[in-house]
């Protein structure tokens, strides 16, 4: 009987030690795949020597309030 309990204890330990080493080195594996293949895509095509800028905004275009000053904001009530 005590055979069978270490047999079960020793086989469930390594399934632990194994697990607690594959976890990491999956995770390792996973970061450096996404690394790669994110730096692979970010290289920009090269533009012609004679190409124009474009510039293509998306949403609306909006000027930039103006300053407001500090005492007038504490002068002010909140509305």
């Amino acid at each position: 009987m005590m055979r069978l309990l270490k047999g079960i204890w020793r086989l469930l330990s390594g399934i632990s030690r194994v697990i607690s080493v594959l976890i990491p080195l999956v995770l390792v594996v996973v970061f450096v795949v996404a690394l790669t293949a994110g730096l692979s895509e970010s290289t920009p095509e090269p533009l012609p020597e004679r190409a124009a800028l474009l510039i293509a905004p998306s949403g609306p275009l909006v000027e930039d309030a103006p300053p407001v000053e500090a005492v007038f904001c504490l002068s002010e009530p909140e509305l």
